[in-house]
Parts: structure tokens; C-alpha cells; sequence
């Protein structure tokens, strides 16, 4: 059985990278004008950040790190700078506390098999692929976002 707090190191991690959301989980939101990784990485990191609270200590030790690293490292479009105020305590927190680390980049190949996306990931770099089966939809267009979304695999 898988818990809110597993959610997180299943399906988040592996798709954030130093803040930012992969396009290739992202939709139809990559069509939106003015809606970026950034975006959804920020909404993400302070989702997680909600979690960390109540989150049992084994998550919570593995998550600041992370967090850490991902903020720290995202210094094009500074998370500290857009995120709503409980959310930048919390992260101001994480950063200046010297008994947290600053956690590498996530490592490792991570297969969302459902939705046909892959994730290969190194200490410098990641990159993901988004593929078309019959369990995904050529296309989603809806309130005229993504109408040319068949170019793209996805869902």
C-alpha cells in the first residue's frame, strides 16, 4: 500500500529538477502562455513543503535535503522569490539550517509505465521521454490550450 508521504519519492522527485517541473508531466500547461516549469515546480516544492510538517522524521530527513538542493540550485527563477510566504519561511528554514545538507541531484532511471513517460537521470543532467500508446491520448485541447498537443505525446 502506498501512503500520501511515498507519493512524493515516486512521483515528484523524479520529475523535479533543481525546482522545476519536466514539461513532459506537465500536459496541456506546457501551451499556456505564461505558465512555466517554474511554475509547476514551485507549486509542487510547496505542496511537499505542506507535507514536511506532519511528514514521519524517515521522510522528513530525506526531503530536506532534497528541497535544499532543489532551491539552492535554482537560481534562474529563485523559488524564494515567488512563493507565497508560508512556504518561503519554510524554505529560508531548510537553507539556513547547517545541520541539513544540500542533497545531490536525484540519480537513477524511473519508468511511469501508465503514462508512458521515462526518466533517465544524472548527477549533471536528466532527460525524459514521453511516448504515445493506446493508453494515452493523442491529444489534449481543451479551452483551446494544447491544440496542436499530437506533436508531443501528450496526455
Amino acid at each position: 500500500m502506498i501512503n500520501v508521504f511515498d507519493i512524493v519519492d515516486r512521483s515528484f522527485v523524479p520529475v523535479m529538477y533543481d525546482g522545476l517541473m519536466m514539461d513532459t508531466v506537465r500536459g496541456r500547461q506546457i501551451s499556456v502562455q505564461g505558465w512555466r516549469d517554474t511554475h509547476a515546480g514551485q507549486k509542487a516544492l510547496e505542496g511537499i513543503l505542506i507535507l514536511l510538517d506532519g511528514a514521519p522524521s524517515t521522510y522528513a530527513e530525506r526531503w530536506r535535503p532534497i528541497i535544499k538542493g532543489w532551491v539552492s540550485r535554482n537560481i534562474v527563477h529563485p523559488f524564494l522569490a515567488r512563493a507565497g510566504l508560508p512556504a518561503v519561511r519554510q524554505a529560508k528554514a531548510i537553507l539556513t539550517d547547517a545541520g541539513v545538507p544540500i542533497g545531490p541531484r536525484t540519480s537513477g532511471t524511473f519508468v511511469f509505465a501508465d503514462m508512458d513517460r521515462v526518466v533517465h537521470r544524472r548527477p549533471t543532467w536528466a532527460y525524459a521521454i514521453s511516448m504515445s500508446s493506446a493508453r494515452i491520448g493523442a491529444a489534449e485541447g481543451i479551452n483551446l490550450e494544447n491544440l496542436h498537443g499530437w506533436y508531443i505525446a501528450t496526455a
